[in-house]
């Protein structure tokens, strides 16, 4: 029996996840269309033309594996920008987070009288 998990809001650590993951995404993007350009560059015989050749296309199979994941992560990274505004800010006061009410009070000083 397949049980799919349901979420009902995103937290804080998966948003952050989310960015992460699609930042990452894109630098490995970036990388691999550098690489791809250094490796136009390469000259040489055959034996060298047909490694290239096989550099090339593996490049451009995690080129297309990044392209997918990243497909995968723009529905999560709208919804995350949606929710991360629900999110209290780091500088906000307790009185103005909708979580004020269930934190714990704060202890109170005791005075060394």
């Amino acid at each position: 029996m397949l049980v799919q998990q349901q979420w009902s809001q995103p937290t804080a650590g998966d948003i952050s996840m989310v960015a992460k993951l699609h930042k990452l995404c894109t630098i490995y993007d970036d990388m691999g269309l550098k690489l791809l350009l250094k490796v136009d560059e390469i000259d040489g015989d055959e034996n060298t033309k047909a490694a290239r050749k096989a550099l090339v296309r593996r490049v451009n199979g995690e080129l297309d594996r990044l392209d997918r994941l990243k497909k995968r992560l723009d529905p999560l990274m709208s919804t995350s920008d949606s929710a991360s505004a629900a999110l209290p800010s780091p500088g906000a006061s307790p009185s103005s987070s909708p979580y004020a009410a269930a934190a714990p009070a704060a202890p109170e000083a005791v005075g060394s009288g």
